[in-house]
């Protein structure tokens, strides 16, 4: 990991996430329908981990003009692959959680 500011930046988004904290404002490049359904959704999914949650970076991409994410974070005995995208402008344009 190579850029520990930005999966600082991504830990305090994968906090607000599970608390259910987000809003369209922090997610401004998200497609529409991501609040409330998706949102609730990646939620759930974080109701397992316990913050402060451990991550590693797995991989990082850059597609078009942004820089992709995928971080393994620990829930219990299951793993999660979070997902965060950053726009050139730092805002977020993807977040996802899925399971491993």
């Amino acid at each position: 990991d190579r850029e520990p500011q930005v999966t600082s930046r991504a830990l305090q988004f994968l906090e607000s996430a599970r608390a259910g904290t987000l809003t369209p404002t922090d997610l401004a490049y998200t497609r529409a329908g991501f609040f409330p359904d998706v949102a609730k959704g990646i939620q759930a999914r974080l109701q397992p981990v316990t913050m402060p949650a451990t991550m590693v970076l797995v991989k990082r991409v850059e597609i078009g003009d942004d820089r992709i994410y995928t971080y393994e974070v620990s829930a219990g005995e299951r793993v999660l692959l979070y997902t965060i995208g950053f726009a050139p402008d730092g805002k977020v344009s993807i977040l996802g959680v899925n399971e491993k």
